[in-house]
């Protein structure tokens, strides 16, 4: 059986097409930096270079792609629906390493209504460059057009199931999921040289062309299984939320101050104890954390997280935003993630093999937290 490998550029895509994987019957793990062997079907490694520099970003993928020219495996390369970082260092690399000669990128997720219509990418019925996105502090998105994004990389736009006769990378208009299949089926009849990259729903629909892809009868018994086992309905108890994005003011339960730590450590635990066992959750916002200079502020953060998670006898931490829950999950020390449930899309839960760390669930910044987990705004 030939193993599917992905590789993303932060923790939070990943835990993403993890869930994908999950729902369409395939087991599935996240190795952090690089690869190991796995007895999933699936296995996503998250290489965390979205915000690396050049030298880095080639680095690491140059060190991840020798891993794997001896393991068996078809590649897919998930990249941001709205092509935040260094997407075409990335492909130029992954092309060059692992000698593809053709490169076809679908970054639409039309359930989430971002989709590419003539080479334009719209947000819910929006250029790209007129919503929210156009204000990253990071990635800033300054067009909509997908070539432009993508850089002075040569490309060229092209319709559901064609493909560029020139070595370039090919930009798939897509508008529905079943634009995003024949994009796949493409991909599947020109895998010898042919790199798949995009979003979650490229990577779903990439997984549906495979040979091994189960059948609607043991897919809907995994789903139905998913759901039985899932904690998500059992109520939150001894649940910590770290948001290193926008996460609202929380009027349900505490949310702890960046002034925590200033007084003795353990009259400070007991007292966020017994707020967890009234409350069932506590919430830190990096948000809060203005009292520490701006090169401190997040290595302050996640420094006080990862002393609450070994202090508090957590049963799960909820973590907003890829980059916080690479940077932490890091310092934990994990470096492989089991994906055990999928809470909503994009809301992924994950788990260790070592039973000293809760579950951890992790969902990107950019995406909303489901209803039920009264986190929603």
């Amino acid at each position: 059986m030939t193993m599917r490998v992905a590789i993303a550029d932060d923790l939070s895509g990943a835990a993403e097409i993890g869930g994908c994987a999950l729902l369409n019957g395939f087991s599935a793990e996240v190795l952090l930096d690089s690869w190991q062997p796995s007895s999933c079907d699936v296995v996503i490694i998250d290489t965390n270079t979205r915000s690396d520099g050049e030298e880095t970003v080639v680095g690491k993928l140059q060190t991840v792609l020798g891993e794997l020219s001896e393991v068996k495996c078809d590649i897919y390369k998930k990249v941001d629906s709205v092509l935040r970082g260094s997407v075409a260092l990335e492909l130029r690399t992954m092309m060059e390493c692992a000698r593809y000669s053709h490169c076809l990128l679908v970054n639409a997720n039309p359930r989430r209504q971002r989709v590419v219509l003539a080479g334009k990418l719209m947000v819910e019925g929006r250029p790209l460059d007129e919503t929210d996105f156009a204000e990253d502090p990071e990635h800033p998105c300054r067009t909509s057009d997908v070539r432009q994004l993508l850089g002075d990389y040569e490309s060229e736009i092209v319709s559901p199931g064609e493909l560029s006769r020139k070595p370039c990378v090919s930009i798939g208009n897509a508008g529905s999921s079943d634009d995003l299949l024949l994009h796949a089926k493409t991909w599947y009849s020109n895998r010898a040289h042919l790199l798949p990259c995009g979003g979650a729903e490229f990577f779903e629909a990439w997984l549906q062309v495979s040979d091994q892809y189960p059948s609607k009868r043991v897919r809907d018994e995994k789903r139905s299984v998913l759901l039985a086992d899932s904690h998500f309905h059992d109520g939150f108890k001894k649940r910590l939320i770290v948001s290193g994005s926008a996460l609202a003011q929380p009027t349900n339960f505490p949310c702890i101050p960046s002034t925590i730590l200033q007084g003795e450590a353990a009259k400070q635990l007991e007292q966020l104890t017994t707020l967890l066992n009234t409350h069932g959750t506590l919430a830190m916002r990096a948000s809060e954390w203005t009292n520490h200079q701006p090169e401190d502020r997040l290595n302050q953060f996640l420094n006080t997280a990862k002393f609450f998670i070994h202090e508090l006898m957590l049963e799960s931490v909820w973590i907003e935003g890829g980059h916080t829950a690479s940077m932490l999950l890091r310092r934990l020390g994990c470096t492989r993630l089991k994906v055990t449930s999928v809470l909503a899309e994009g809301v992924v839960e994950l788990t260790t093999n070592s039973a000293s760390f809760p579950r951890f669930v992790i969902k990107p910044g950019s995406y909303s937290w489901p209803e039920s987990s009264y986190l929603s705004t």
